[in-house]
């Protein structure tokens, strides 16, 4: 690695100096109360904790459900069980597509984010 190829990956400083690489030991320091003072870091908490309690559910309480109490067979499971995931990507996938769309037409990018984002 040459010195051009150097200061372009750590950046020079105020005198032109290539910066000290990071050192990977040091832990950085997380500004908690910065993150928890913020109402968008608890929409995000709030959006995941939900999302996370979903994906649980599908991936490990439907298939055994169907199979144990269904009856289903392993591949009928597998298709079964599959299915809210695929109207997960689709619902995802049109979601964005209208958030792109009300973004168009009204210039405002928060309202157009929550508006999908708190519609059923």
């Amino acid at each position: 690695m040459n010195k051009s190829e150097l200061a372009h990956i750590r950046g020079l400083d105020e005198q032109g100096n290539i910066n000290k690489p990071f050192d990977t030991k040091k832990k950085p320091k997380v500004p908690w109360r910065t993150l928890l003072a913020n109402s968008n870091m608890w929409y995000i908490m709030a959006a995941y904790a939900c999302y996370n309690y979903c994906l649980y559910f599908f991936v490990t309480w439907l298939p055994t459900y169907l199979v144990d109490y269904r009856h289903f067979s392993l591949v009928k499971m597998g298709l079964f069980a599959s299915l809210p995931l695929f109207a997960g990507v689709i619902g995802d996938t049109v979601g964005g597509i209208i958030t792109d769309k009300i973004l168009e037409k009204t210039k405002n990018t928060k309202f157009a984010r929550k508006v999908v984002a708190i519609t059923p």
